[in-house]
Formats: C-alpha cells, sequence, structure tokens
C-alpha cells in the first residue's frame, strides 16, 4: 500500500465577526484535516435495507490526529 502526500489544501469559509482569531484558525485547520480524513481514511457503511448507518460510532473511524503528520501546519 502506498502513502499518500497532501501537499497543499484550500478552503473558503462564510465567517461573522471574529471575536477570538486564534480559535477561527483552530476551527478551519479542524475541518480541513476532518474532511482530509474523510476522503483517506473513514468509511461510512449504509445498510441500504434498513436505511440507517452500520458505524453509528466514532469507535470505528481512524480520524488523523497531529501525531499522524510529519510536518506541521
Amino acid at each position: 500500500m502506498g502513502t499518500i502526500t497532501v501537499i497543499r489544501t484550500f478552503t473558503t469559509v462564510a465567517v461573522g465577526r471574529i471575536i477570538n482569531p486564534k480559535a477561527a484558525r483552530s476551527q478551519v485547520l479542524g475541518t480541513m484535516i476532518l474532511g482530509i480524513s474523510k476522503a483517506l481514511h473513514e468509511e461510512t457503511i449504509l445498510d441500504e435495507n434498513l436505511g440507517k448507518y452500520m458505524n453509528a460510532n466514532l469507535g470505528e473511524y481512524h480520524i488523523p490526529v497531529y501525531a499522524d503528520e510529519k510536518t506541521s501546519l
């Protein structure tokens, strides 16, 4: 199995008045990491007969954390 390296990401966000720039930046970076995670790691299993998700808890997901990164954002 190969290794995928994300070299650059881009996002556009719509925000109101930013009260805490540090917290706003963290929110944006967090959603970007979760988006990459969804594309590369996570899998949602849907039971088409029942119309519901079979993996309904986060224990079945591999969500990347900072320790997975080789370089900082």
